[in-house]
Order: C-alpha cells, then structure tokens, then sequence
C-alpha cells in the first residue's frame, strides 16, 4: 500500500494520500489544504482520488475539501455529528485564523463501522469522538489514522467546542488500545507511533485505564 503524507496548511495538519501498491484508485485523508500539492502528488503517485475522508470538521483537516472535490469529483465523507462544521467558520474555528471558508456540504456520512472501498483496499470507519462529537478513526490493514484523538506522546485537545474528555479516553481506551501493538497510529499532527508505544509511553496512558 502506498501511504504519502503531505504537511499542509498554517498548522502544518498531516494529510494522507493512500492507494494499492501501483497506483490506482486512492483516497486522500484530512486534506487540510494545498490542493495543488495534493493533486500534483496524487498524479507523480498516479493515484486516481475517489474518496475524501475527513476524521473530523475542524478547518485545518477540511480547507481544500471543496477544491479537491471539484477537481476529481470524489465524494466527501464525514461523520453526520461533524458534517454542519464543514459549512460554519464558528464550529470549524476558520472564524478564528480569519481563514477563507472554501468548505462544502457533504451529501454522504460516514457511521462507525462503515468500510469504504477503493481499489483493492478498505478504511474501516471508527467513531472515536471526543475532540470533536463525530471524529472518526480509519483503519487500513495494520495502519489506523487518528485524526486528533492520539498523537506520539500526547492526546487530542478536548476544549475546543464539542471536545470531552470523558469521550476522548474512552475512545482511546476502547477503540485504539483494543488493536494489536504492532498497528501504526497516524495522527493529524507530528509523526507516526504504534499502539503498543502508547500503549507503554504515552503520558496520558493513567487517564485511559482508570475507569
């Protein structure tokens, strides 16, 4: 499986352009911005984009949505619970950097255990809330991409609206460190980690097991 991450937009959020090993039909993951630079890389890959999967509404994972959509006709996937942030700069913080809203509405969701398939892979969908009420988590073969709900060494904020706490180390406790130690977490910001490694080193580890 091909898995190319792009830094993208003033946070520098990580955007994933996935696909089978030769190319062919992909899905790009959180494209928080720069659609040039995604498509550009999507055709040096020669990936086809046939899905947009955003884990969660915030605007730094959701800003060239609406470029990418126009641009290959993929369709946008998103949790119904995250879906009206798309189009409101106050819920999808844009409001606050003054960024450009270039979002769109979404015409399918995205229910927690849903498989997307492209080529000959599958994104099993994950609902993991806590940052946001609807982030999603998506799981391809041993490689689970997390949105903002676990990053190496650090979990996702809960006080932005919509964030819970409660939520979020549940989600943790489980939805991710249910998963064998071997699968590679890729989060929305900083580099990749596995399970296991949070499993054993994560700071807020005491937060996920106490019940």
């Amino acid at each position: 499986m091909i898995i190319e991450i792009i830094q993208v937009g003033q946070l520098g959020a990580n955007c994933y352009i996935l696909s089978g090993d030769q190319g062919g039909p992909g899905v790009v993951i959180d494209p928080g911005g720069e659609p040039d630079e995604i498509l550009a890389t999507a055709k040096r890959r020669n990936i086809e984009i046939v899905k947009i999967l955003d884990t969660h509404g915030h605007w730094d994972h959701v800003d060239a949505n609406a470029a990418l959509a126009e641009a290959t006709g993929a369709d946008i996937l998103v949790s119904q619970e995250d879906a009206r942030m798309l189009t409101d700069p106050i819920l999808n913080l844009s409001v606050v950097v003054a960024a450009q809203e270039r979002t769109q509405e979404v015409k399918h969701f995205l229910n927690d255990g849903d498989i997307v398939k492209f080529g000959d892979l599958t994104i099993k969908a994950i609902h993991t809330p806590g940052h946001t009420p609807g982030s999603m988590s998506f799981l391809v073969e041993d490689n689970l991409f997390s949105g903002d709900l676990i990053f190496q060494g650090s979990v996702g904020r809960t006080d932005l609206p919509g964030g819970n706490g409660s939520a979020l180390y549940q989600s943790i406790r489980e939805k991710i460190m249910t998963l064998p130690d071997d699968v590679v977490i890729y989060p929305g910001h900083g580099p990749s980690t596995t399970v296991g490694g949070e499993r054993s080193n994560n700071p807020y580890r005491e937060y996920w097991t106490s019940e």
